[in-house]
């Protein structure tokens, strides 16, 4: 039996998911998005988001919808493993936590807002792991 999943290599995912996922984006996509979010988390480069918002935002409506948010998620691969269930648990969590209009779609100021927040609670974590291995 073939994987179903397969559109784009990078996107390929296991073939035992219940939904059937094919990826929307190109290969030179993903590969530019995952690149710009390192820049964003890893180095702290805020110009990586308007890049990183216009690659998510595939239909051009100047939002990230549920839909765009579940693409760009699945693309990374520690997240190819998580079951349909707990997957649509955490776009729905995101989408609550950072659509502050509640309009059911993350604005561009609501996207960076989000995003920003993330990174920040990102490097708190690695900072305090970073303390306890030395004994702080």
């Amino acid at each position: 039996m073939g994987n179903l999943y397969v559109k784009s290599p990078t996107c390929t995912l296991p073939e035992h998911k219940k939904r059937k996922y094919v990826c929307p984006y190109k290969d030179s996509e993903v590969k530019l998005l995952k690149q710009q979010v390192h820049l964003f988390f890893e180095e702290g480069r805020s110009s990586a988001l308007p890049v990183i918002f216009s690659i998510i935002n595939r239909d051009r409506t100047g939002f990230i919808t549920a839909e765009n948010l579940y693409d760009y998620l699945r693309i990374f691969p520690d997240n190819r493993e998580m079951t349909d269930k707990y997957f649509d648990a955490i776009v729905d969590d995101t989408m609550q936590k950072g659509d502050k209009d509640q309009d059911g779609k993350l604005s561009y100021h609501e996207f960076i807002n989000m995003m920003q927040e993330q990174r920040d609670y990102r490097n708190r974590v690695n900072q305090r792991d970073a303390e306890l291995r030395k004994g702080v």
